[in-house]
């Protein structure tokens, strides 16, 4: 099946993002998805997230379950609603939740 430009650079994104996760632990993912924290140590991490939950109580829950997502090919994306929808009717993704001005949640089917 041939993919347009956008629709095959969605995917490629999709896939580095989920492929990253898959062969990688929690820290390093963290500070990929997050490269303000790039060279920060699992403890500063620990620290940092510990923080935030004083804040946003679910914050712990947020980057854990994002990551074990991106595991279970879901991801997000940004992109234009049209090419995902194309993918969805290719039968590619689902559409797991529409961000509009916000980035996209999807899952890669069969991957």
């Amino acid at each position: 099946m041939k993919l347009t430009t956008s629709q095959q650079e969605v995917m490629d994104r999709a896939k580095a993002r989920i492929d990253f996760a898959r062969s990688h632990n929690f820290y390093d993912w963290f500070r990929k998805c997050y490269r303000f924290y790039e060279s920060n140590s699992e403890e500063d991490i620990d620290k940092y997230i510990e923080k935030e939950e004083q804040r946003y109580p679910t914050m712990k829950d947020y980057y854990k379950n994002r990551y074990e997502g991106e595991i279970n090919a879901i991801t997000i994306v940004m992109a234009n609603t049209r090419t995902l929808k194309a993918l969805e009717k290719l039968g590619l993704i689902e559409m797991l939740e529409e961000g509009g001005s916000y980035p996209d949640s999807i899952k890669i089917i069969n991957y």
